[in-house]
């Protein structure tokens, strides 16, 4: 089921297209294996053809293991941004909450909701899963090296 059609803050533009006609973009500095939950969820709503690890919509972040930025983009071109902030502490990322439609936040609190009305709560993604194979792994990691390269402060970190 797809909740976006129901979220004032998204722009998708029709509900009766197909799931699969849905276009992801995932921040390509990302760290995958933090957000290989959040990821593997994406791929089963939407499909593995769905999903593209790009920088375009991402310009204005830099790598961080704390969150993930998504675009979700309909074929009549509606998008809705979400910001997934997985980290551990109760702080917001004031850059990502402004870009956001939709902010999903762990250890959020019903105070928080309310000084923060785009956060959406959501439950702690418990350990990296296994998404892709090993060779998987190294492409998606070299590619997605190349496309966010000068969003990266830490390139040793991001490659381990």
């Amino acid at each position: 089921m797809i909740y976006f059609y129901t979220v004032p803050f998204c722009n998708i533009r029709s509900a009766n297209h197909h799931r699969f006609d849905m276009r992801v973009y995932i921040d390509a500095s990302c760290d995958i294996h933090y957000a290989s939950f959040y990821i593997e969820g994406v791929r089963r709503l939407f499909g593995k053809s769905s999903i593209r690890f790009s920088s375009r919509h991402f310009k204005g972040f830099r790598h961080n293991n704390d969150y993930m930025a998504m675009v979700f983009e309909d074929p009549k071109g509606g998008q809705c941004r979400v910001g997934i902030d997985f980290g551990d502490s109760r702080t917001f990322k004031k850059g990502v909450y402004e870009w956001s439609d939709i902010y999903a936040k762990v250890n959020l609190t019903p105070e928080d909701h309310v000084q923060f009305p785009k956060s959406f709560p959501i439950g702690p993604a418990g350990p990296g899963l296994r998404i892709y194979s090993l060779f998987g792994t190294i492409m998606h990691g070299a590619t997605n090296l190349l496309k966010a390269y000068p969003r990266i402060p830490d390139k040793r970190q991001y490659i381990s």
